[in-house]
């Protein structure tokens, strides 16, 4: 009897709306219940139960079918989750200068994304600002740097408290410090830009050659690297050029952490040389040959007099 009635529904169900189709099945045997009431009471009696036998059917709760759009849903929510945190860890450092520094006594070499390679030199910071395809390379200096720029479409520029450094794809060393910009290269060329000058200038330099750029003032060409061991921190050495006994002590307690008490009268003496600096000590008497000092030592305090 079952199996007839899931028949009868099949056929009357198939392709077409569940619940109106068996509003109406219910409609034509409810005629034929009344039909069947005056013709014969056992046919009666048997539409009877056949009508109990549907309404039971009808009330058993259907087969639980799965629902495969919220879980759709639900996935493509958290792929989109994941999106969104994987870029944000990617790119969130690309968005915010990146600051790199050294104390006294210290050097360290970075590898930047675009493949150029920066030297620090002893008490520098250097600020990355974020690279975008494009858009310049750009870069913050205080203190000193040897920079190898790796060449590609986009410029290079180096900007410090003096002026900006243009650069394509070079050699170059730079260093800001007390109020005035020295650079000198070593490879290929760049272009000194001192929009804060007094009359405004720019400066090509080409190989070999050095320019010097004072605090409000315009960069001029100085002359020409003195040696191949040039810069000399990257090679033990002080190069000196019209540099004042001061600024000759200062330079050695940063590149050797070292404290030096001066006592010698004419500390603005300007000289001009190479003195061997593979050590506070080794400096320090190359310094005192050259201008007739002396000198003591207790520790990593030295007294010049």
């Amino acid at each position: 009897m079952r199996a007839f009635i899931h028949k009868l529904k099949t056929l009357f169900f198939m392709g077409i709306d569940r619940k109106s189709e068996e509003r109406d099945v219910t409609a034509i045997l409810d005629n034929d219940f009344a039909r069947s009431r005056n013709v014969d009471p056992e046919t009666h009696q048997q539409w009877l139960r056949l009508r109990r036998t549907i309404a039971q059917g009808s009330t058993e709760a259907p087969p639980k079918r799965f629902r495969a759009v919220p879980y759709l849903v639900s996935a493509a929510v958290v792929l989109a989750l994941v999106t969104a945190a994987s870029y944000f860890y990617l790119f969130r450092d690309e968005s915010h200068p990146k600051r790199f520094a050294t104390g006294k006594g210290q050097q360290s070499t970075l590898l930047l994304h675009d493949s150029s390679e920066v030297t620090l030199s002893y008490a520098t910071e250097l600020v990355v600002h974020h690279l975008r395809p494009g858009e310049p390379r750009r870069l913050s200096l205080t203190g000193e740097a040897y920079f190898r720029v790796r060449h590609n479409d986009t410029p290079f520029i180096v900007s410090t408290g003096n002026a900006d450094v243009h650069v394509v794809g070079t050699e170059f060393n730079l260093r800001a410090r007390e109020g005035r910009l020295e650079v000198a290269v070593l490879r290929g060329s760049v272009t000194v830009d001192a929009p804060n000058g007094r009359n405004g200038s720019s400066l090509l330099l080409s190989q070999n050659q050095i320019a010097m750029c004072e605090q409000g003032d315009i960069p001029r060409r100085t002359g020409n690297i003195p040696a191949l061991d040039y810069p000399g921190w990257m090679h033990a050495k002080l190069y000196l050029n019209k540099t004042s006994l001061l600024t000759v002590c200062r330079e050695i307690e940063m590149r050797f952490d070292v404290v030096i008490n001066i006592q010698a009268r004419d500390v603005q003496h300007e000289m001009t040389g190479v003195l061997e600096a593979k050590s506070a000590e080794s400096a320090l008497r190359a310094l005192c040959e050259l201008t007739g000092n002396r000198f003591t030592h207790n520790g990593q305090e030295y007294t010049l007099y």
